[in-house]
């Protein structure tokens, strides 16, 4: 291991940059699609709150129908899950596809703690406008499974699916910087390991065989970590490229027996 070589000095001044850099590390918002339309998803239409944008939604097609409340991963956008999920509405499905401070124009900084309260309060308007938490279904890909895990522990949804989860932020890191002693200076934890056994609903897990960004070993040690798993691994897909793979098929009989 080159790192090995280092000197003390260079190894120091690696993991102070790496301490200084995590956030612009872990946080990777992406220019975006400022409305529904420009995204050429015109059915969604956008939610603010306070002046922030929370997300962008389309209620289902029955008045008792499921909604899916989809938190998208650190590079996410909401015009990319709004292609991504625009078949599930075709199939009758409400969209809530939210989003999170310094994302998508909105102010702030995102952090850990924050993801989780811009969650909430696209929970709490949900249920404001009708949508109680036996019609919501979370959905997390990538990080946003992280914000899912929690909600989910938190006050039980209707259900929970699981995109190319990690146990942890700190699981995912040491396996990136194995030279750093990452488990002792991330303050962004996301430790879904530790969280999901709180999660009493079914508990869909997709995972991609060929995923070396986020290995499928996180998705089977979450399962084996969870009270009612529903654990696919798709042997060919990637990191986000499940649906290219069957994802979907695997999501909408989950959706059928919830």
């Amino acid at each position: 291991m080159i790192w090995l070589l280092l000197p003390p000095a260079a190894w120091i001044a690696a993991v102070l940059l790496l301490v200084l850099a995590q956030r612009p590390l872990i946080y990777r918002p992406e220019p975006s699609a400022r409305t529904p339309e420009q995204a050429g998803t015109p059915w969604l239409r956008p939610v603010e709150e306070n002046g922030r944008l929370l997300g962008w939604w389309v209620p289902p097609r029955q008045p008792d129908g499921l909604l899916l409340l989809v938190f998208h991963g650190n590079r996410g956008t909401l015009a990319r899950m709004a292609a991504k999920t625009a078949r599930w509405h075709d199939f009758g499905f409400g969209l809530f596809l939210a989003t999170y401070r310094g994302y998508e124009h909105n102010g702030g900084r995102p952090h850990e703690a924050g993801l989780y309260e811009d969650g909430r309060a696209a929970q709490a308007w949900l249920e404001r406008h009708g949508l109680p938490l036996r019609q919501q279904v979370l959905y997390g890909e990538s990080l946003g499974a992280a914000v899912a895990v929690q909600l989910a522990a938190e006050r039980p949804p209707r259900g929970l699916v699981l995109e190319a989860p990690f146990t942890s932020l700190p699981d995912l890191a040491a396996r990136r910087y194995p030279w750093a002693p990452v488990r002792l200076l991330l303050r962004q934890r996301y430790d879904n390991i530790n969280k999901i056994n709180k999660v009493k609903n079914k508990t869909l897990i997709l995972h991609g065989g060929a995923d070396k960004t986020t290995p499928a070993s996180h998705g089977e040690r979450l399962a084996m970590a969870c009270e009612k798993p529903h654990l696919h691994i798709l042997p060919q897909a990637g990191h986000l490229d499940l649906y290219d793979h069957g994802a979907q098929r695997h999501l909408l009989d989950y959706l059928a027996v919830i």
